[in-house]
Order: structure tokens, then sequence, then C-alpha cells
């Protein structure tokens, strides 16, 4: 049997219409069997002919089982080492504003193993040196209050899942000082109603966790993107902004850094997600992250860029 080939056709193509694993086979089995003109040795010719092997030699070639999607390399697994580490990190935002131009945040992220019990594992966060590019009052002591409450205590479940975001127990025992501090550093009503209704939140455990689990270093730095690969293919839900909830695919970048895992993420909605991840070979743990978010318009995107302090 034979397929003419059509404007746009591709090897790999063709090898995945008939269900070869990996392409070089039917290139193989063409330069075998075809005649002298119809030979691959590139690009693929439209009006040429490409040979088409029978079932039991396509089953016989997936067989072989060394397509590259299913390489070791191509379905690494992605589970920590070791929950017991710590790392710091370089974290910068670039969001829109109502106004169409845009905004950026910087910060420095701290995070440390505390102790592992009971199938969980904790870990304190420490968030600092923040910085605006468009400073306000009101934004200068929003900053001052989230630094206030330094760490949080995140716990995970054993596939390194997000749990709870809970105060530690530190940041409890120091937060009337630190209070008295803001109440000092902004001494305005409006800052003082402010600084009481974050206070009155400290005390709501369940809405504390839901909200610090919106913070947007929180939510992709802890996604659950560790789950199994299968043919060189993974996925997991993320909720994204608004309550939208997307479906992520992710892939291994191919490459030859031996260090590091890249990988490559996309959404199923087009344009509202797009990703590489860096991991280090050594522990799993991320050495840098690089995210772009989709916005109400094209030009109305968000970028997250966290790399790791060495």
């Amino acid at each position: 049997m034979f397929h003419f080939i059509q404007e746009g056709d591709t090897i790999e193509h063709l090898a995945t219409a008939l269900g070869i694993e990996n392409p070089k086979h039917l290139r193989e089995y063409n330069n075998r069997t075809c005649l002298p003109e119809d030979l691959i040795d590139g690009v693929l010719i439209p009006g040429r002919k490409v040979s088409i092997p029978t079932l039991p030699e396509i089953e016989r070639f997936n067989a072989l089982n060394d397509a590259g999607f299913k390489s070791a390399a191509a379905n690494p697994d992605l589970s920590w080492k070791s929950f017991k580490w710590k790392e710091q990190y370089e974290v910068g935002i670039n969001y829109p504003l109502p106004s169409g131009a845009s905004s950026s945040l910087k910060y420095r992220i701290r995070i440390e193993w505390y102790r592992s019990e009971h199938l969980y594992h904790y870990y304190k966060i420490y968030k600092t040196h923040t910085r605006l590019t468009t400073e306000s009052k009101m934004s200068n002591l929003a900053i001052a209050v989230i630094e206030a409450i330094n760490p949080l205590m995140v716990m995970l479940d054993q596939d390194g899942r997000l749990f709870k975001i809970k105060m530690s127990p530190e940041a409890g025992l120091n937060w009337p000082d630190e209070k008295a501090r803001l109440l000092d550093l902004f001494p305005d009503p409006y800052a003082a109603q402010y600084i009481e209704s974050f206070e009155y939140g400290l005390g709501q455990a369940e809405f504390f966790d839901k909200r610090m689990k919106q913070d947007l270093f929180i939510r992709h730095y802890f996604a659950p993107f560790r789950s199994a690969f299968h043919k060189g293919q993974s996925g997991f839900k993320l909720q994204a902004a608004k309550g939208v909830e997307l479906q992520i695919g992710q892939q291994v970048k191919p490459g030859e850094d031996t260090e590091l895992i890249q990988l490559e993420q996309f959404s199923h909605i087009p344009g509202q997600y797009e990703a590489q991840l860096d991991l280090a070979v050594a522990t799993n743990v991320i050495d840098s992250m690089h995210i772009r978010l989709g916005g109400e318009t094209a030009e109305a995107f968000t970028t997250l860029d966290v790399n790791r302090i060495k």
C-alpha cells in the first residue's frame, strides 16, 4: 500500500496517523521497499509515495519500545528526592493595570523545611525585600502587613501537593508587637482600620488559608505538577484567576542539560497559560519558573518569573 504525499505532510504526522510510535521505522520501511525515486532522505516531497507497512509490521515496530516519548528522560519521576530542603528565590511579577499600563512587583522568598509528621510536611515561607514600581501609601501598608506575619506555615501532603496554609507559631507570638509597630508607621484611621481588618482575618483559619492560597507564587510553586508521566505526557488541574479551572498539559523539553529537568506546560485553553519550569535533577526542587498567564485581552497578561538564588 502507498500514501501519496500531500503538501504539508511530514514523516512524524504520517507515523502518528498510522499508529507507529517511532517515525524512523516508517522512514526505514519506506526506503527498504520503495522505488528509487521515492526514497526519503529529508522532507517529504508532494507527489511522491510513502510505503505503508502492514498492521503486524507496525506492531513489531512498536514492540521495540524505542520511541522517544517512552524514554526515561521523557517520563521523569518529579517527586522530591527528600522533603528536608531549603531554598531562596527572587520573584518578579508583571501585571496589567486598568489604565492599560503595567506594573511590577519584586520580592524575595525563603522556603525552609520545618518538620514532617503524620504523612504531612511543614515548611516555613518568608517573604521579604518587597518592592513595587508604582508605590502608594496603601500598597506600602499592604506590603508591611504581609511581611509582618513572616513566616507562613505551609502544609504539604506526601506527593508535595499544597494542603493547608496557616500562621506559624512565631508569627502568632510576634503579631502584637508587629501590630503596634505598624500602627506607629501608619498613624491614620484608614491604616488602623486596614490593620484591624487584617488581624480579624488572621483569626479565621479557613479564610486565611483560602486567601493565602491565592498568592501567585504559592499557587504556582506548589501546583500539583508532579503527577506521573505516560508516553511523554503528564497533566494536572490548576485553579486560575477568577475561579477558572485550567487543564494543564506538560512534557519534557528536549535538551542536553544533565543538571536540569526542563518542563514545558500549556493550557487546554490557548493563550491562558504557558510555562517553563526547570527542576534540579539532584533534588527535583524548582530551580526556575517562567509563567505567562492570559487576561481578558491578548495584551492584558501577567508574567511570573522565579529564579533560585545560588
